[in-house]
């Protein structure tokens, strides 16, 4: 099975690696980490190129509003090369409070930012040139990394329109907290026709989501809402909610995570129920599945480092 893992940031790159060197002797697909303010996930992904052999390494994702995409693929054409082909670089415009109020950046025209973004990147990683003039991004340069050729530029999307601009333009297809059923009756047709449309094979669809390793339906809530409440302040996780049917009018932000958004978006429950959870994504039309542990329980750092364990022998099935 393809399972991967995504960890959080922590604050010290070396137990990023040492993270990074676990999951590699775990024996999952990949290591994935996304973006935060700490230290970097490529450079992170770089270095742990030098101290592993087989695990693919994974961002997921680096905004990028807050990059040039010439720097972008300067800096993913390098933890390329230092990881002997193993990296691969997830891409997002992340979420509007974020761009604008963190970054300071305008959030403008997401769909039609990302589109000319994955163009560009995409034609230095993989023709090694570039001389693109779009509404957006302009960009004129050649790449000159030896062993970064054909570096996989993978793109978060759970909407239709995002969906199917991965397909037209990306490598592989990154929906967050996508239940199965969105997966397989939204995502998956809409990828396939953005490709049908740009006359290429779909790309991959790899399908993250947090799990619970707990039986104990009220300790998966404290949880979930413990640490999975910044999701709902993010107006495309409610959106995403509200098309799969798990929000509705009523629904208010202080109201938070309820149980049926729980069943329906995070496995929880005993070992064989992460790995049929697993088997409904790919069921689903994913083609890779990727788990981030939530800590529960009244030691959540014991817990998740259990899960994990856990999650390592589902991924050697």
């Amino acid at each position: 099975m393809k399972l991967s893992l995504l960890f959080p940031e922590t604050s010290n790159v070396f137990r990023a690696i040492s993270r990074i060197e676990q999951l590699e002797a775990l024996g999952f697909h990949s290591a994935m980490m996304g973006t935060a303010f700490g230290f970097d996930p490529i450079t992170t992904f770089a270095l742990a190129g030098q101290h592993t052999e087989r695990i693919l390494l994974t961002t997921a994702v680096v905004p990028t509003y807050s990059r040039h995409p010439i720097a972008m693929t300067m800096a993913a054409a390098t933890a390329q090369a230092a990881s002997a082909g193993r990296f691969r670089l997830g891409l997002g415009p992340s979420h509007q409070p974020i761009v604008e109020h963190i970054y300071g950046l305008p959030y403008e025209r997401p769909v039609r930012h990302i589109r000319e973004y994955l163009t560009v990147v995409g034609e230095l990683l993989h023709k090694g040139t570039t001389n693109f003039k779009g509404e957006m991004i302009r960009a004129r340069t050649q790449l000159g990394v030896e062993g970064a050729k054909d570096t996989p530029v993978l793109m978060s999307a759970l909407g239709e329109q995002m969906c199917r601009t991965a397909g037209q333009v990306a490598d592989g297809v990154l929906p967050w907290l996508a239940p199965p059923d969105y997966v397989a009756n939204t995502i998956a047709p809409a990828v396939r026709a953005g490709a049908a449309k740009a006359g290429r094979s779909a790309p991959p669809i790899i399908a993250e989501t947090a799990c619970v390793l707990s039986s104990d339906r009220d300790e998966v809530l404290t949880a979930v809402r413990q640490n999975m409440g910044f999701y709902l302040a993010m107006p495309a996780y409610c959106a995403l909610f509200q098309r799969a049917g798990l929000m509705d009018a009523s629904w208010t932000a202080e109201q938070g995570w309820t149980m049926e958004m729980i069943d329906a978006v995070i496995p929880w429950g005993r070992a064989e129920d992460l790995a049929d959870a697993a088997k409904r994504y790919l069921a689903a039309g994913a083609d890779e599945v990727v788990f981030s542990p939530v800590g529960a329980g009244s030691d959540p750092t014991a817990h998740y480092e259990r899960t994990i364990e856990v999650l390592g022998e589902i991924a050697r099935q």
